[in-house]
């Protein structure tokens, strides 16, 4: 029965019971929360879905740019922040570039009505109550680095699985350096965070 499944599982294109153990062992050994090569070997996505999935992380990486750079103008005048914010603007830009270089190597055509749509929901989100009436509040900044944190994690995820599954077609583009760099973000963000967060407490 164990192998009728499994067989079952592979003419359906799902991963064998085993297969998954595998992966997560694979998972695991990654350093620095990017998992390792194995897993992302194991990931494909399937044909179909590439467009709408990479339209997706393409409204996405819109919605972290605008944050990104409304953060870093928000805190343009606190050494503490400034620098780093800027950086981390710069790549975010800079990775907003090379998602849409992959998309053209690989004819995927742009959905034009969800970076439009997804530009509108941060305009709106500005319009979130802070804990003053006017201005920028330590709470902004907290909240908006929160928005940052989540929005690097699904792009590491991003450069992760197209690691796996278009790395052959794309292979001048670094799929798995991207990811590090990320993460290196992420970390950057979370370490602000946690000062953001003592300074609006305090």
């Amino acid at each position: 029965m164990p192998l009728l499944s499994q067989s079952l599982d592979s003419a359906r294109g799902y991963p064998s019971v085993e297969r998954a153990k595998r992966d997560r062992i694979a998972f695991s050994a990654g350093s620095a929360g990017v998992p390792a090569r194995t897993h992302y070997e194991r990931t494909p996505i399937p044909e179909r879905y590439l467009p709408i999935y990479l339209n997706d992380h393409l409204a996405g990486s819109t919605v972290g740019l605008e944050l990104a750079k409304r953060t870093a103008a928000s805190n343009r005048e606190d050494e503490e922040f400034a620098l780093p914010l800027e950086r981390i603007r710069d790549e975010i830009e800079a990775d907003k570039r090379t998602l849409e270089a992959v998309m053209d190597e690989l004819g995927v055509g742009r959905d034009r009505l969800k970076p439009i749509g997804a530009w509108l929901a941060e305009k709106v989100g500005r319009l979130k109550t802070n804990g003053q009436l006017r201005g920028y509040s330590p709470l902004s900044r907290l909240i908006e680095l929160e928005g940052l944190y989540v929005g690097i994690s699904g792009k590491a995820r991003l450069w992760g699985v197209l690691e796996a599954s278009v790395r052959e077609r794309v292979p001048a583009t670094d799929f798995a350096a991207l990811a590090e760099r990320a993460d290196r973000q992420r970390a950057e963000v979370e370490r602000l965070q946690t000062r953001a967060a003592e300074i609006a407490f305090a």
